[in-house]
């Protein structure tokens, strides 16, 4: 499965911290699905996915874009360095949008 829109960052949406912020990485670089290398910074704008399934079974994506921020929490995600807020939720093909789902 290879038909994300643009090169974006794994996340999983269900580490929702609040309903417009998700943890992105306990480290400062990860890797894009282009296979390209990109260091967290505080206000860096990202593109973001996550592995789904239509309502038939079929994979698809759950993709959303917004900005770098440090996690500051001390709760049971204080372990995660980066969070992103996201300013954007997005569809992938086949798919409607994320919000309609949670």
């Amino acid at each position: 499965m290879n038909d994300l829109d643009k090169p974006r960052i794994r996340v999983d949406f269900n580490e929702l911290t609040e309903q417009d912020v998700v943890l992105v990485s306990r480290s400062d670089d990860v890797v894009d699905s282009a296979g390209n290398a990109i260091t967290l910074r505080e206000g860096l704008r990202v593109h973001l996915y996550c592995e789904d399934a239509d309502d038939s079974g079929k994979p698809t994506y759950l993709v959303a874009s917004g900005l770098i921020e440090r996690n500051t929490s001390t709760d049971w995600s204080q372990k995660v360095k980066w969070q992103c807020r996201i300013d954007e939720w997005g569809s992938s093909p086949g798919r409607s949008e994320r919000r309609a789902r949670h």
